[in-house]
């Protein structure tokens, strides 16, 4: 009966040992910290990826915001517009309508091009962009523009150089607006011109 005893205890110690052994991590091949060594899943495994909902690219399984949220579907489409500059391009982009498209490329980034057109001073801006959940960054260079552009009493045939930046908030209803500033140059000319605008686009 002596020697059952010590058996017993004997056993029992190495059963409570060999559980107390059992490697603990994530478990599951999917997740970014496997640990194909685990017996004994943590509950910590994660999984790396978009977890904003209003993002295009959400994944409700994710639980680690990667950074990699995109956001089209807030913006892409057409917007009409007006630009409300203050002094040079007062009447050149008023009532200026707007279309918002992904840049040709890597569709996992949040670049876009904004077509902004005005057929009454048949003017066209092909201006690069990146999105955010909540505002449009323009920060655009344009070579070789050709325009015939009113400076005063003068008519100054192109080519010019463009620069366009500015940054537009998006309302809830897909409003955006924000300041714009734009600067036409002419070097041969020596001739620089700029102003900024109010923009307003409306999501149609």
């Amino acid at each position: 009966m002596k020697h059952l005893l010590y058996l017993l205890i004997a056993f029992g110690s190495i059963h409570f040992a060999s559980c107390g052994d059992e490697a603990t991590g994530c478990t599951d091949p999917n997740a970014a910290n496997y640990d194909p060594e685990a017996e004994v899943d943590s509950g910590n495994c994660t999984y790396p990826g978009c977890t904003d909902e209003d993002a295009d690219n959400y994944d409700v399984a994710n639980n680690q915001d990667d950074g990699t949220c995109t956001y089209f579907d807030l913006y892409l489409g057409t917007y009409s517009g007006n630009f409300m500059c203050a002094s040079t391009f007062a009447d050149l982009l008023d009532e200026a309508s707007a279309n918002i498209t992904k840049k040709q490329g890597d569709e996992n980034t949040n670049e876009i091009t904004v077509i902004v057109s005005n057929p009454a001073t048949e003017i066209t801006l092909l201006l690069d962009a990146t999105i955010s959940k909540e505002e449009v960054v323009i920060d655009t260079y344009i070579q070789n523009f050709e325009y015939s552009l009113e400076v005063g009493p003068l008519v100054v045939e192109g080519p010019f150089e463009v620069f366009v930046t500015g940054t537009l908030t998006r309302s809830e209803d897909g409003t955006l607006t924000g300041p714009v500033s734009i600067r036409i140059d002419k070097t041969d000319l020596a001739l620089s011109v700029s102003d900024v605008c109010d923009y307003t686009a409306t999501k149609n």
